[in-house]
């Protein structure tokens, strides 16, 4: 078992490094109203945060939460400004220490990582596979309801191997204990998906008389909503209102560092223990490649194993094995050994949300700026692969 590191609070107090939070917070964001409220205040906000931290009163607020229908159902919390700084000064202190222990193929939220070098590793194996073993065998799964089944006991466990000091410690306990889906959040999202008014009062007094029974909601909610998607999103959010012991928020920085932490237990199972050669992993997608599928089939069924027994968690039943020369769908990229291309979905969402905004800006609804920074974020999306003619037949639909 490697070192046990303490002495951590003294330097995520330091006023330098709050302000290194600080500033790391408005980072692509500096004139977003909430940051102007903040910095308006600044000096006070940070003895404020300071004073908190050590008297070992800061607890996280709660975070706003947002609910996205598009293109996947799905909740986004929000931290307020004073929670993103503090968790700012605490991942950039504590994140060198885990960051020693991460394997190399892990891509997801880490410095010098990321999404376009995993594509390129992803492409660089397979075409190693097909030159020289003439072909191959893809493994790709990930995890059902990654970020709303994480353990929190069990995190803690595994962030104590790394970590001993007692007061980082507590904090760190508070940030993962922090309920996602509270009761009246639970009530304002069904108000928005449930058109009923009446079936809305309903699940407003059952769940303001507290003892949320999940299966009974469940049953509930399929009376008024027959849709699979929804059906599917509503399940997760009673889930999680149910179930408060499990689950972090997404959108929460700490979340990215403490899923990362999780799964790389993950990691050294299979490099380590099951020793396998060519597996890469973004956050709680993964992909394994062989020349044999029968091998890949034993590995996932020892990986789904592992994953239930160790982390109380679940592969996703579109768990695949497929012929290395299809398409590899990975972090937004089609990934073939001789072509890259852009993922179909993220192609037909960019085409809907560019004809829409070049619509508004002809209505005069819009600046034209606000056309152009999707058209460019588009660009810039597609210029890591081969999409000339899906670029040109785009441009030639608009109006512009």
């Amino acid at each position: 078992m490697s070192k046990r590191i303490g002495n951590l609070w003294e330097p995520i107090c330091e006023f330098e490094n709050l302000y290194n939070g600080y500033l790391n917070t408005r980072k692509r964001r500096r004139y977003h109203k909430s940051i102007l409220r903040y910095t308006a205040n600044l000096e006070e906000n940070l003895y404020d945060l300071h004073d908190q931290f050590v008297n070992l009163t800061w607890h996280p607020s709660m975070s706003v939460v947002k609910t996205v229908f598009w293109p996947k159902c799905r909740i986004i919390t929000a931290p307020v400004v004073p929670d993103r700084v503090a968790f700012h000064s605490i991942v950039d202190v504590i994140e060198p220490y885990f960051e020693k222990k991460f394997l190399f193929h892990s891509y997801a939220c880490r410095c010098k990582k990321g999404t376009h070098k995993a594509v390129k590793a992803v492409q660089h194996h397979v075409y190693g596979l097909q030159r020289w073993e003439g072909g191959g065998y893809v493994l790709k799964a990930d995890i059902q309801n990654y970020f709303g089944t994480i353990d929190h006991q069990r995190l803690k466990k595994i962030i104590r191997k790394t970590l001993k000091d007692k007061r980082l410690l507590s904090v760190l306990d508070s940030v993962i204990d922090e309920v996602v889906i509270s009761p009246e959040i639970l009530k304002r999202i069904l108000s928005k998906a449930l058109k009923d008014r009446e079936a809305v009062r309903c699940f407003d007094v059952i769940i303001d008389a507290g003892n949320l029974n999940e299966r009974m909601l469940q049953r509930m909610i399929r009376k008024y909503i027959t849709r699979r998607p929804m059906l599917n999103f509503l399940d997760r959010i009673i889930f999680a209102a149910c179930h408060p012991e499990v689950g972090l928020p997404l959108g929460a920085l700490t979340s990215q560092l403490f899923a990362n932490v999780y799964l790389d237990q993950l990691d050294h199972y299979v490099k380590e223990v099951l020793q396998v050669k060519h597996y890469f992993r973004y956050m709680d997608d993964f992909i394994i490649l062989s020349t044999s599928k029968e091998y890949l089939r034993d590995i996932l069924g020892k990986i789904d194993v592992y994953l239930q027994e160790e982390l109380a968690l679940k592969l996703n039943p579109k768990t695949s094995i497929f012929p290395l020369q299809k398409f590899i769908d990975f972090c937004g990229y089609r990934i073939r050994a001789d072509r890259l291309t852009p993922r179909k979905r993220n192609v037909v969402t960019a085409r809907h949300r560019l004809k829409k905004l070049n619509n508004e800006v002809l209505d005069g609804t819009i600046p034209f700026s606000k056309f152009r920074a999707s058209l460019m974020s588009f660009l810039g999306y597609v210029k890591h692969c081969k999409a000339s003619t899906t670029v040109q037949h785009m441009l030639e639909e608009l109006k512009l």
